[in-house]
């Protein structure tokens, strides 16, 4: 059996995507997400703990997380994790953990991310549904022979 990684998350941006260009050419966008987790202590009192998850988009879902994604919107995001591993200026071993994000889809309501008044008025008219973006079927053809 093969190994799986693949993970879902829901979660606001916590600020708007950084875009950037790497040295190769390949343009790519870095965001955080906040994750809230409510539940019940042993006391019966509740609590809510927020993890915050850095995650990374690459070629064409990195123009789309700069053209579309700001700070607050809630959003869920498709991807794998992917560990990176470096030596720190003493010599020792240092990771973290990101996501690697393959697809993404807005949750928020158009209209909530909208400011101004004349803005919120067109946002209205549009229907309020989620945008969901995946650059796998980006590349489908036109033409489809059925």
């Amino acid at each position: 059996m093969s190994d799986l990684n693949y993970v879902i998350l829901i979660g606001r941006l916590t600020a708007d995507p950084v875009y950037k260009v790497a040295q190769t050419g390949s343009s790519f966008c870095t965001f955080s997400l906040a994750n809230n987790r409510k539940y019940k202590k042993q006391s019966g009192e509740l609590a809510e703990e927020t993890s915050f998850i850095n995650c990374i988009t690459w070629g064409k879902l990195s123009d789309f997380a700069r053209n579309y994604l700001k700070k607050g919107m809630q959003i869920a995001v498709e991807g794998r994790i992917r560990q990176n591993t470096w030596q720190n200026e003493e010599g020792k071993t240092q990771s973290n953990f990101n996501i690697v994000v393959n697809n993404i889809q807005i949750l928020t309501p158009r209209s909530s991310s909208t400011s101004g008044s004349s803005q919120q008025a067109e946002a209205s008219k549009i229907q309020e549904e989620p945008i969901d973006y995946n650059p796998i079927l980006d590349d489908t053809e036109d033409d489809i022979p059925f």
